[in-house]
């Protein structure tokens, strides 16, 4: 039974997991329509693949048709991606095919289900659905600013930051489309945490710091650094472990967030994936492990081994730029990229390219992720890096 079906919008993550996969015949269906240059990189990448693009990944009967067509003796379907975990889970179960139930699926994707699953493990914020606007005004009127986003939602996609200024009639919020909630907006530090839980232990644990915001995207970059303060960064871990000991059993990747407000740690969300960004990268460095290829082999129930330490314990950050309207005029500095401290670099776009602005919080157009032996050095690089690295617009 070597027959896998891979429901996915993007290729990247697969491909790294191609190692994995090598033995198997796939079946790679996506709703995009691919360009002749993605099919021949999939291509070239796995000699045994079929693909159907342009599909419709929203129809579990069309689905299941296309599946069947390819053939009647299918071993796993999977997933690496928050957007088919539902979808393939639904086909599991219609198809009788092992993997993840709909009924665990839900709590890493509908975000109300998942805060009422760990609300008794960590602190949440005040959160509220939303059918109507006059619910919105309600909320805001008692909570002050606040933070609207899709219940299913993926990344900063239809997120909106409120407050009492803010003419809630014209916000761009399609209630009749989409369920969405509501939450007190957290004023504090915002950190990512990301490992791997094995039955409701932790293992593999890494924290790092947002410097800004991932939902705030008026600013061409984002950054990330190493959690400091070993105080807080076992703070973190504590949270981390209390969540999944309360999420859906199993083994799974996770990228979970979390505040800091006053000292306390809140809840943000949970999703079973890796990280965007330079994440995987950065955990391959610090522990020696590829966090894709441990999703696949989870998914196609091959075992797998874990670190008991870290194989790097320096300080870490990264950066990440998005893509912003207009035509790449210049790129400054990428030859800082050359030093031997940054050890994952990743330069898409090239001069007189054309962009568009970014939809999701981990597009990017160049990203770089880099170590210092201290505090202070990790921070004066990442310093000099943001002044250095500039993507000049016209």
């Amino acid at each position: 039974m070597n027959n896998i079906v891979v429901l996915a919008w993007n290729e990247e993550k697969i491909i790294e997991a191609k190692e994995v996969l090598k033995q198997y015949n796939i079946l790679y269906i996506t709703g995009y329509e691919l360009s002749d240059e993605r099919i021949a990189r999939l291509d070239n990448t796995f000699d045994k693949i079929d693909i159907i693009d342009c599909a419709d990944m929203k129809s579990e009967s069309y689905l299941i048709s296309a599946i069947k067509q390819w053939s009647d003796n299918i071993y796993r379907i999977i997933t690496m991606e928050e957007l088919c975990l539902i979808m393939a889970a639904k086909l599991r179960e219609n198809l009788n095919i092992d993997g993840d139930k709909i009924q665990d699926v839900l709590k890493f994707r509908d975000k109300f289900l998942m805060l009422d699953c760990v609300k008794k493990a960590v602190l949440t914020p005040k959160t509220e659905t939303i059918k109507t606007k006059d619910q919105i005004k309600n909320f805001v009127e008692k909570n002050g600013k606040s933070f609207i986003k899709p219940t299913l939602g993926v990344g900063s996609k239809r997120c909106h930051t409120i407050n009492k200024d803010t003419n809630i009639d014209e916000l761009c919020v399609d209630l009749e489309r989409r369920d969405y909630i509501i939450q007190e907006y957290i004023e504090g530090r915002f950190f990512h945490c990301d490992g791997v839980s094995i039955d409701g232990n932790l293992y593999c644990f890494n924290a790092m710091e947002y410097l800004e915001k991932t939902t705030e995207m008026d600013r061409p970059y984002f950054r990330s650094v190493s959690v400091f303060d070993n105080g807080l960064y076992q703070k973190l871990k504590t949270a981390a472990q209390n969540v999944i000991a309360v999420m859906p059993r199993g083994k799974y990747v996770f990228h979970a967030e979390f505040f800091e407000r006053n000292g306390e740690i809140i809840f943000c969300e949970i999703a079973k994936r890796s990280g965007g960004a330079a994440i995987v990268p950065l955990m391959q460095y610090i522990y020696g492990i590829n966090l894709n290829e441990i999703m696949v082999k989870i998914m196609i129930n091959e075992d797998f081994d874990l670190p008991d330490n870290k194989i790097h314990d320096k300080y870490f950050a990264y950066i990440l730029y998005h893509p912003f309207n207009g035509i790449v005029k210049e790129i400054e500095g990428l030859d800082y990229l050359s030093n031997e401290f940054v050890f994952y670099k990743e330069v898409n776009i090239k001069e007189n390219s054309k962009m568009e602005d970014a939809i999701y919080s981990s597009e990017a157009i160049m990203m770089a992720a880099f170590y210092g032996d201290t505090k202070k050095e990790v921070n004066e690089r990442l310093l000099e890096l943001t002044n250095k690295l500039k993507i000049v617009i016209s």
